[in-house]
């Protein structure tokens, strides 16, 4: 659960997340989903049923209506899954948003972008990379749903969390990404490129330069960006069940889960009203919710409770405004017509619970409890203060966990690891490869079981766990995973690290 605050945001969301947020719209957005090149027409589907048919290959589909933050076309990935399971028209779905961060003046008056000098963040995918294996891998933990579900991916080139209404781009100063700057003036200065072809190729830059000693130096640097991922998300899915239709996808027996990461998390939250509007009423729909890495927060731990905070309350408010963001409570739908408070995870759960009673609705919320962005929002780590700014963090995700973990039909997955990259140890934003893989040490203060979040997310998607049969997963153990960049790894665990993190489990059902 992310639990930033807009300090030193700057500095987090331009360095930290620019480098992880790259690889996950290049990489995984267009992952290889299925075995290799599909099934065999007639061989099982493991605990996936039956399956008849093979998956198609990735297209990338423009969306009519849509546009990137650059004003470009949008389009989304799209392959469809074997036609049939268990001799029945494959009704099942995955929806995924990618991260990418975000751009935008903060509430204190501060720049903060994540696109840096990768002008890509804001602009549409060319090509769909085969293979390029990141989230939802080719790996026998897919087998009871994700593998053979038909595929959608909804890219992320709007920097405002897939939930942006405006129609008109706002214009940024950039001049202060020094890293953009330089590139501009190297390739100007080498004739690799002119104004004129800069303001040709890149409608939406504009540039203010003088000379000095015979080179080109930039004043000004100005980028603008269209903040409209929610009305994108909204073409997307309109788009997708056009697609689907012409493959008899069943309502009435569609399986769909709705799945993002970083800021695609944020999009889940912000967007699964549209996937559950769609649904409700439909006898034997299910939907569930995976947001990783990224939701909303307003609680801090006080040394007894996670309390609201004013300011965080604020910093969610002036986001949710700056956007002209979605917000579930303001669209009436379901059986919901309006009144709640969608500000928090708590009350995201409970108002999409009563939109739709008596739906098959599972959300499985996935955190870290030292997440690398929430972390990076406490400052430096060599300031006084920043071991107990850490702890407290970690304390109010433990707790905020726990609470989610009381509700029914909510899956609770709270890791707490680093990973190992070379001789270092680092903290982790954005879950790929054994990451997804490793089971908790202690899970719940419990021993491990076999649930990795991949093994979970299947389970919980194909419904073969029930949530009566469910531990929370939230794990007591800090652990370091040794080979991230494979399908499987061991884990040094640490269980003499910041015992006190562990806060004790609480009596009431939720928090005042």
């Amino acid at each position: 659960m992310s639990m930033k605050r807009e300090q030193n945001k700057n500095l987090v969301m331009v360095v930290v997340i620019a480098l992880i947020v790259i690889v996950l719209i290049l990489g995984f957005a267009f992952t290889k989903i299925g075995r290799n090149g599909g099934g065999n027409g007639n061989g099982g589907g493991g605990n996936g049923g039956i399956i008849d048919g093979e998956r198609g290959e990735w297209q990338l589909i423009s969306v009519p209506g849509a546009e990137c933050g650059n004003g470009e076309q949008y389009v989304m990935g799209f392959s469809p899954g074997p036609a049939k399971i268990d001799g029945k028209p494959n009704s099942r779905l995955v929806i995924w948003m990618p991260g990418g961060g975000s751009t935008m003046i903060t509430r204190d008056g501060e720049f903060t972008t994540n696109v840096g000098f990768a002008l890509g963040l804001i602009s549409p995918p060319e090509n769909l990379i085969e293979g390029a294996s990141f989230i939802y891998m080719d790996h026998p933990d897919n087998d009871g749903f994700v593998k053979d579900a038909n595929w959608v991916i909804l890219p992320y080139c709007t920097q405002d969390f897939h939930s942006g209404r405006l129609t008109e781009p706002i214009e940024y100063d950039f001049t202060s990404e020094t890293q953009m700057v330089n590139v501009y003036e190297r390739l100007l200065n080498d004739n690799k490129i002119n104004l004129e072809q800069i303001e040709r190729k890149y409608p939406y830059v504009r540039v203010e330069t003088h000379e000095e000693n015979g080179e080109i130096k930039i004043d000004k640097l100005y980028i603008k960006i269209i903040h409209r991922g929610a009305l994108n998300v909204e073409a997307g899915l309109d788009k997708t069940f056009e697609l689907l239709e012409d493959k008899d996808f069943d309502l009435d027996n569609a399986r769909i889960m709705m799945a993002g990461s970083s800021a695609g998390s944020f999009g889940t939250w912000y967007n699964a009203w549209r996937i559950g509007d769609l649904l409700y009423g439909h006898p034997n729909a299910e939907l569930t919710m995976v947001p990783q890495s990224g939701s909303p927060s307003t609680r801090r731990w006080d040394g007894n409770e996670i309390v609201e905070l004013s300011e965080e309350i604020a910093d969610v408010d002036y986001r949710l405004t700056y956007y002209n963001n979605i917000n579930p409570c303001n669209q009436p739908g379901g059986a919901y017509t309006n009144g709640d408070t969608c500000r928090d995870t708590l009350e995201l759960i409970e108002h999409y619970q009563n939109r739709w009673p008596n739906m098959d609705l599972a959300i499985m919320p996935v955190t870290n409890k030292e997440d690398l962005v929430a972390v990076g929002g406490l400052g430096e780590e060599n300031e006084p203060g920043f071991d107990a700014k850490l702890l407290n963090l970690c304390q109010s995700i433990h707790r905020y966990s726990q609470y989610i973990g009381k509700i029914e039909d909510v899956y609770i997955y709270t890791l707490w690891e680093h990973k190992k990259v070379g001789n270092r140890e680092v903290r982790v934003h954005g879950l790929s490869n054994s990451l997804l893989t490793v089971p908790m040490v202690s899970p719940n203060g419990g021993q491990s079981d076999e649930y990795g979040i991949m093994k979970l997310m299947n389970d919980v998607a194909s419904r073969e766990l029930e949530w009566n049969d469910f531990t929370p997963h939230i794990e007591h153990t800090f652990n370091v995973v040794l080979n991230p960049t494979a399908k499987e790894s061991d884990v040094d665990a640490r269980p003499e690290y910041m015992p006190a993190c562990n806060v004790p489990w609480p009596s009431r059902e939720r928090p005042n």
